[in-house]
């Protein structure tokens, strides 16, 4: 299976005087503990 990085956008990217909605993904659930952790270990686990 192919693997792509993903496209990455600082905050000061985003258009925010046309969005309403913004989803933040940067967490996952750890299969063998169900445990919701980081995708990126330098992600501070205090988002989630």
């Amino acid at each position: 299976m192919a693997r792509k990085a993903c496209h990455k956008i600082k905050p000061t990217d985003l258009p925010l005087d046309v969005l309403t909605y913004v989803n933040f993904a940067f967490a996952l659930i750890d299969p063998s503990t169900y445990e919701v952790v980081a995708i990126d270990s330098s992600t501070p686990t205090s988002l989630f």
